[in-house]
Parts: structure tokens; sequence; C-alpha cells
């Protein structure tokens, strides 16, 4: 999406200099000379467009943590998996269709590789499994 936002803003910047300087060009002998106006002209609508395709979408209702969960866990969290008896590190990956490696980034209290091998999951405790973004 970034790369279109680029793309878009290049080709109407480009558009948009080309038709206001067919109507509105100062004259050559002016105080600045017109490549300065058109750097100036270029870089305003440089600053409209990125503020205006930059925008992000916060949701009207943050999604709240549940608890009991373990601390420190992903800040932004939008997905979270109970744990059941029986729980691995390898089964909540599997059953929520990401990595052995997403479970430990996303849920660092479990105490990575060695949490795993140790089985620091808790039945009945909450895990994120889904961060805001992806």
């Amino acid at each position: 999406m970034y790369k279109y936002s680029l793309l878009v803003f290049s080709t109407l910047s480009k558009r948009i200099t080309h038709f206001i300087l067919s109507f509105a060009s100062p004259p050559e002998s002016s105080i600045y000379p017109r490549s300065t106006i058109t750097m100036k002209f270029i870089t305003g609508i440089a600053t409209i467009l990125l503020v205006s395709t930059s925008v992000v979408a916060i949701p009207a209702n943050p999604i709240a943590t549940p608890n009991p969960h373990l601390e420190p866990m992903w800040p932004k969290c939008v997905k979270f998996y109970k744990a059941t008896g029986g729980d691995t590190c390898d089964s909540i990956a599997s059953k929520n269709g990401i990595t052995k490696a997403d479970v430990i980034g996303l849920n660092q209290a479990i105490g990575g590789l060695r949490g795993c091998s140790m089985n620091n999951i808790f039945e009945g405790y909450w895990y994120c499994v889904k961060p805001d973004g992806w």
C-alpha cells in the first residue's frame, strides 16, 4: 500500500504542477526564479498528500487483553488464545496458523525456546496469537 501511495503521489504531483504552471507561471522577471516557486509549490503539495495518505485507522473499541495472562505480552494484540490442558508452544502455533517463533515473540513471558521446552504454557491463561497489523 505504501508503494502505491508513493506512485499516486508522484503522478498526481506532476499533473498538478504542470496544470498550475501552465496557467499561473510567474513572469521570468519576478523576484524569485521560476524553479524556486515550482519547488515551493511541489513541497507544499507533497506535504498535503503525504499527510492525507498516512492516516491510520484506529479501532473505535480497542481490544482488551483478557485475564489471566502473563506479562510481558505484545502491546497491541488483536487475537488471543486460551490455553487448554496439554497445550505447548507448538500446539498453540499450529492451532492459530502461526510459527513457534511467533508464539515466543508475542508472549515473551514464556521464556523463549527454553521456556517452551519446559512447557511454560499454563492452562486457562490467554496468549497473544495475532498482533495488530498482521
